[in-house]
């Protein structure tokens, strides 16, 4: 029987981990609005469809995340490495499956939705570049269903914070141009946003790993 101390330690991290999603979220919003409205207004559109792919990947982790938090719980500790090597080559291969069907069908789908054609135009350079995220983030939440289902959630804020604070930076330099690095705007806005916090996460994943 877990005490109410071991419940909130496992739980507190989780937390602090989505208000750091948040943060970057916001920081975000903040650096493409300074853009214009149409760089705005494209990143909700684009992200809005990005996100209803990505919860795909992620409905899929949360089942992977029970199974390893029942043999976490069981103690046969050696099954848990199976099921996340057999679910991030899944999500990985699924991945694929998804940018090379997205890229497809990108175009037909956003002009479904949109009217305007300036919006229609950043929204599609928007989400192309940001569907090669698939390709970390389909990873990024195996991890994270890995660190929830063996209780060392700690890792996830480490992962979280050291995102935000290289989210903020790189939004400066790379959407405005900043400190001789190029103006890219809505392409990093698309490509670094998703693409970043995979990365990290696998950086972040590793070191701990290597510590414990």
């Amino acid at each position: 029987m877990y005490t109410n101390k071991e419940i909130w330690n496992v739980t507190y991290p989780i937390f602090l981990g989505l208000l750091a999603q948040n943060v970057i979220n916001v920081t975000d919003t903040a650096f493409l609005g300074h853009v214009g409205e149409v760089a705005l207004g494209a990143a909700a559109m684009g992200g809005l469809l990005y996100i209803c792919v990505y919860t795909v990947a992620f409905g899929f982790s949360v089942g992977s995340q029970i199974l390893i938090a029942r043999r976490n719980g069981e103690g046969n500790f050696r099954a848990v490495g199976p099921i996340m090597w057999q679910g991030s080559a899944f999500s990985l291969g699924m991945a694929v499956a998804l940018l090379i069907l997205m890229y497809g069908f990108a175009e037909p789908l956003i002009r479904m939705l949109i009217t305007s054609d300036a919006i229609f135009t950043a929204t599609y350079e928007f989400f192309v570049w940001r569907i090669w995220g698939f390709l970390f983030a389909f990873v990024n939440v195996m991890f994270r269903g890995l660190y929830i289902g063996i209780t060392r959630t700690k890792v996830l804020t480490m992962n979280a914070i050291v995102m935000a604070l290289v989210n903020v930076f790189l939004d400066y330099v790379l959407v405005f141009g900043e400190l001789g690095f190029p103006e890219m705007a809505l392409r990093w806005g698309s490509f670094g946003f998703s693409n970043s916090r995979g990365f990290l996460t696998g950086v972040l994943s590793g070191l701990y790993v290597l510590e414990g």
